[in-house]
């Protein structure tokens, strides 16, 4: 499926918008929308790597308190790596797929952000809640 092959950019969002609005002209109803924006925080930091995974995301970086270079294995995606952006692309992905196709949401995905759209009978689909403490 093509779609599912193409990063999502500013004209994919317009042309939902276009679809939506026509739609609403057609079955005669309030094309009155409720947009709302969702970044994945700390995007790439979110994604665990498997245990042999790990044997290859080790990072190498200068400590000048000792003068040597030390070595650090990283349990998540490296950010910056080729890998990554394609792991992480794929997830991301994968995410929006299981909104539109399992949740039926109507929205985009740009990397780690996306676009949600509702309209004012479905307001409280799109309301973040605060998560209860500030470590949670």
């Amino acid at each position: 499926m093509k779609v599912l092959e193409e990063l999502h950019t500013v004209d994919v969002a317009c042309a939902t918008l276009v679809l939506w609005f026509n739609a609403c002209v057609e079955a005669k109803i309030s094309p009155e929308l409720l947009v709302r924006t969702f970044d994945l925080k700390s995007a790439y930091r979110q994604v665990g790597l498997s245990p042999s995974g790990r044997d290859y995301a080790c990072l190498r970086v200068f400590d000048p308190s000792i003068g040597k270079v030390r070595f650090f294995r990283s349990s998540v995606l490296p950010f910056g790596a080729v890998r990554s952006v394609h792991s992480f692309l794929r997830l991301s992905r994968a995410i929006w797929w299981v909104g539109v196709k399992g949740c039926r949401f109507m929205w985009t995905s740009f990397y780690d952000d996306f676009i949600s759209y509702r309209s004012l009978a479905l307001r409280a689909t799109t309301r973040w809640q605060q998560p209860p403490c500030s470590s949670c």
